[in-house]
Order: structure tokens, then sequence, then C-alpha cells
């Protein structure tokens, strides 16, 4: 990144988001990965670590007297004012009585997330196969969820530590690195735990940026295993982008791992705009019709494979019939659907029987033009 070097090395550099498209449209020899932390995840219904942080610190409050709650937060040195930059310690607190119940919080909250669009779109830049890692401090399959979703790319998702020496800068294929591994691998979320990153993990982030130069989006940069790594790791010579909001770049440790590493922050609106933006530049587009089009395919297949069975059932088998019968009973009413009308007229030899179903499914389905042109 020697086209962002200063004169003056000490002083972090900022540069618009406007003239950073350019140069990740430009570029046809360098690589970009993806550093997402939990900023990258709020749009697609998961609270940042500064949201749970601040959460966890009013129930902890609430659960202790005053006197023991202010001694607890000088024993930690925990600053009331910023949670975020205290994470793990007020994690490790909140969920002291059952540590597991705090991994059963995030499963409950992940169970239930989507993939934004920012997620499509960074979907669809990793299956081209040139900008194809992603490394997240996140527990939650999002990523994979996209690619899952609106790709046909399998990824090789790395969710734990000892998964590490899979780790291949040469695939094409969509990586996704998880550094504190995935939520059901023994997920990391202590200080003590995120602390220390694995030496084969390293290795091989230290493999992917020598050739891939980081975006960091939605990452606060408060477990210092991570941040030790990346700063004995990076290239200075690639250097690192490092994405914010709001009107002024982190400071601290974050502000010194850039300057170090020759690199420079982007002031951004958030993921997903800046996904969208990305993809724009390398030219994906739009995805509800590929979207559209991928459904209409799916439910043609599933339609396809079902009324096979149901050409089996017909050739004799003894335990279809009932099975099927009672997939295809009538359903609930806030649930029309033609198509089991259509399936029990298949099942059915009697002509009277098969124009009553027809009419019942006229009134429950009164806009299906399937039913209407039998």
């Amino acid at each position: 990144m020697k086209e962002n070097q200063q004169n003056d090395k000490s002083t972090p550099r900022e540069i618009k988001l406007k003239p950073f498209l350019r140069y990740f449209g430009e570029q046809r020899n360098r690589k970009f990965c993806f550093i997402l932390g939990a900023g990258a995840s709020k749009s697609s219904g998961i609270p940042t670590g500064a949201e749970l942080a601040s959460q966890w610190l009013n129930e902890i409050k609430e659960d202790l007297d005053k006197d023991h709650f202010e001694s607890w937060l000088k024993e930690e040195g925990i600053n009331k004012n910023d949670p975020a930059s205290f994470y793990h310690q007020i994690f490790a607190k909140r969920f002291e009585i059952d540590h597991q119940a705090g991994y059963d919080f995030f499963e409950e909250i992940m169970e239930k997330a989507e993939p934004s669009c920012g997620y499509s779109f960074l979907a669809e830049i990793l299956a081209q196969g040139k900008h194809n890692i992603v490394i997240t401090t996140n527990f939650d399959s999002l990523t994979e969820d996209a690619l899952f979703i609106y790709t046909a790319k399998k990824p090789l998702v790395i969710g734990h530590s000892n998964l590490a020496g899979f780790i291949n800068i040469q695939l094409q294929r969509p990586q996704v690195i998880k550094v504190h591994h995935d939520l059901f691998f023994s997920p990391q979320n202590t200080e003590d735990e995120t602390g220390h990153i694995d030496e084969q993990l390293e290795r091989g982030l230290q493999d992917i940026f020598q050739s891939y130069i980081p975006i960091v989006i939605g990452y606060g940069g408060n477990d210092g295993g991570f941040m030790d790594v990346l700063e004995r790791v990076l290239d200075p010579d690639k250097g690192i982008y490092w994405c914010f909001t709001g009107t002024e770049h982190p400071k601290g440790k974050i502000e010194k791992l850039v300057v170090d590493k020759q690199g420079c922050f982007m002031p951004i609106t958030d993921f997903d705009e800046l996904m969208v933006l990305l993809g724009g530049k390398i030219e994906i587009g739009l995805l509800d019709e590929k979207i559209e089009q991928i459904a209409k395919e799916r439910v043609k297949k599933y339609r396809d494979q079902v009324q096979g069975v149901y050409n089996k059932s017909k050739e004799g088998s003894d335990l279809l019939p009932d099975a099927l019968d009672e997939i295809i009973k009538p359903e609930k009413p806030e649930e029309p659907n033609w198509w089991i009308y259509e399936l029990r007229v298949e099942r059915e030899t009697d002509p009277e029987k098969i124009e009553s179903i027809y009419k019942e499914g006229l009134e429950k389905c009164p806009d299906s033009h399937e039913l209407m042109n039998n």
C-alpha cells in the first residue's frame, strides 16, 4: 500500500470511500480479504458487542447491590461508560453461574438472524474466487448462510483452530476463518480464551496476509489475541483498510496498528452499503431476479421429486399411500396451497370427487391459475 504512505508515519491516514472504490475496482492483480467483527452482523439482527456489553452490565447492576457492583467494577478496572472495551469481563460476570448459558443466549439470537443484503453482495464477491476469504471474530454463520442462499459455492469453513491447517490461499473456493471458533465448536468468549491465538491458526493468517490486503469492517479490536496477531503478521507493504462509522476513527491500539502497518482509516455508513458499493465496482448486479429464479428451480425440482414418489405409490407400495394421504390432507385455512389440491386429484380416480376437490381448491385459492386450467 505504498501509494497511501505519508511523510509523517506517526499520523494515521484517512481515505474517503469514493477513491477507495475506484482503487478496488481497478485492481487486477491485488487480492483483498475481509475481517468482520460484530458490527457487520448488526443489520442482520445480531446485536453488536457494545450493545450486548451494555445490556449485560445493566443486568449485573440489577442483580448486585450497589456496593458489590461498584467493588466489582473497581476490581476489574471497568469503565462503566465504556462497556464495549470490557466486553469479555462483563460476559464472564453475567454468565458466571453457568458459562454454557451464555452460549445458549448466542444460539437463540443467531438462530433467528438472516443475512442482510450486504451479505448477499459479500457472498457474490467471495464466490468469484479472487477476494474469497473472510476472517471473522463472530460466532454466527451469516457468511456461510449467504453463500448457500445466493450462490452455488460451498465454502471451506475453519470453525475451530484445530482445522487451521486446512487454510489454503491457493483455493479459489470461499473460505471463512472463525478466529474464536464457531458457535457449535467450543466458542471462545472470555478474556483468557480470546487473549491467545493458536500457533497453527496464526501461521494460516500470516499466509493469508502475505497475499491479501485486509479490509476491516465492524471490528472493535477488544480481543487482545487477534490484535496481537495482526500486529505480528500484517505486511506493511500491503497495509490495511480499517473501516469505521461515526465522525472519528478509532484511537488507541487500533490507531497504532494502522499507523505501524502503513494502513488507512476509511469512514463508511455501514456494512450493507459498503458491500453493495464494492459489488457494484466488480459488476455484481441486483440479485432479486436471480433469487427468484433459484427459488423457482428449487420448487420445480421439489415438486417433480414428490410427484415421482406419488407415481411409485401407484405402482403398489404398501406404506406410501397412507403416509401420502396424511401429507396431503386439507391444510390449515391460513396457509392455502394450490399444489395440495393437485396432489389430492392425482390420488383420486372418481371424476365427481376430482371435480369436488378442484372446486374446494378454487374456493381456498381463487387466484390459482394452475387450478383454473384444469
